[in-house]
């Protein structure tokens, strides 16, 4: 018996060291915001892990991206793990991300398209202002916020508009806010346009002669420009128009310029 033990002595020596082995990302939690980067590094249990070949993914890109070389940047705010791991599959260590938002401007509306009048009222905490068949339009006790707009066709939810105050450090604040959280497409007549990574909705902001600075919340096939004449008719029936200064779309021209070169 001591014989046999003494001969797996090696075997269960090597066993040890092997489950010893191991890789690991120096940090276990990273935050950041959407336009900033972190180098991860990799702390190897022995020389010859380090000469193996890794791989670096990330469990949602709308959120994070991860370089070949593990430069992680962020892409809009959430929570994503970044993974590295050996090519064979033995090895690996994963890093949580946090993208943390600079802007907390206000409370989006809620947008599923096709939503009943119900539905809506049900999701909407704010006050309510007017209501009509096709019109929902709410308030806030926030001071950059004016009105909440919902717009139905047929009963159904077509289009939300937040309008704001307008003033340049909101114009200002608005870009960081809506950068932070959509992908930029670029500029169409008037409007900057922006998707929503996940749903695929648009999001348009501009500075309109009659309603002032706004972003408009609406389906993909939806033109701004519809949307946007929609909100004029609804809020005309309503006699809440807040005439605006078209040299203010100056002011967010300046503000994107800033944020998006």
């Amino acid at each position: 018996m001591k014989k046999l033990s003494l001969l797996l002595l090696p075997l269960i020596l090597f066993s040890c060291t092997e489950k010893e082995q191991s890789i690991s990302f120096s940090d276990t939690s990273v935050t950041l915001f959407y336009d900033e980067s972190k180098q991860l590094s990799v702390v190897y249990s022995s020389d010859e892990l380090k000469s193996k070949t890794y791989t670096y993914t990330s469990s949602d890109s709308t959120i994070i991206s991860v370089s070949k070389t593990g430069l992680v940047s962020g892409v809009s705010i959430g929570t994503a793990t970044v993974k590295v791991a050996s090519t064979d599959g033995k090895y690996s260590d994963e890093c949580t991300f946090t993208i943390s938002p600079k802007s907390t401007l206000y409370k989006e509306p809620f947008v599923i398209f096709g939503s009943t009048i119900s539905t809506v009222k049900s999701k909407e905490t704010r006050k309510i202002y007017s209501e009509t068949l096709t019109t929902l339009i709410y308030t806030d006790t926030d001071a950059d916020l004016r009105y909440i707009v919902y717009l139905f066709g047929s009963g159904k939810l077509t289009g939300a508009s937040i309008l704001l105050t307008q003033t340049t450090s909101i114009a200002t604040e608005v870009t960081t806010f809506l950068l932070e959280r959509y992908k930029f497409l670029g500029i169409s007549s008037s409007y900057y346009i922006f998707t929503d990574r996940k749903s695929g909705n648009g999001i348009a902001l501009t500075v309109d002669a009659s309603l002032g600075l706004c972003v408009l919340y609406i389906p993909p096939t939806t033109s701004s420009s519809v949307q946007i004449q929609r909100l004029r008719n609804s809020m005309n029936q309503t006699s809440i128009i807040n005439d605006s200064n078209k040299a203010f779309s100056l002011e967010l021209q300046k503000a994107m310029s800033q944020k998006t070169h």
